[in-house]
């Protein structure tokens, strides 16, 4: 089974906890970017219909940021790979983490991560597309 749904807008790396003192104590906190990014991650799955996945689980992750550069007239500018900030795995942090206790238990179950980072060229848009899915058996070949 292979659940899916899509997250508009610019993807948000998992930013670094924050720590403000509060009397005698520290007290950490996410970023508000980060946090409302997670949020709108959770509606999006919410929307789409994703179900808890029990076991192991497959993650695809395919991000999209704003065309860099001008528009062009005459021959529009292609999608690329996206080679600088922010990391893959810190966009998938996020992600992931947003799901926790609605797509799976905890983001420990994901075995299997994939993460693809684009420029969406001159007709795309920015967006995240992330497909979930459940992992089979170990296959022979890896043991």
């Amino acid at each position: 089974m292979i659940q899916s749904f899509e997250i508009p807008g610019v993807p948000v790396a998992k930013g670094r906890p924050r720590f403000a003192r509060a009397g005698k104590h520290v007290r950490t906190y996410t970023p508000d970017a980060t946090a409302r990014y997670e949020d709108r991650v959770r509606l999006c799955a919410l929307a789409a219909g994703v179900e808890m996945v029990e076991g192991p689980v497959g993650v695809t992750i395919y991000a999209w940021w704003p065309m860099r550069g001008q528009p062009r007239k005459r021959l529009p500018r292609p999608a690329e790979w996206k080679t600088t900030k922010p990391d893959a795995d810190n966009v998938a942090k996020s992600i992931t983490d947003a799901l926790n206790g609605l797509a799976f238990r905890d983001d420990s179950q994901v075995a299997e991560l994939h993460v693809h980072k684009f420029y969406a060229g001159q007709s795309g848009r920015a967006h995240a597309f992330v497909e979930i899915r459940e992992v089979g058996e170990v296959p022979r070949w890896i043991l």
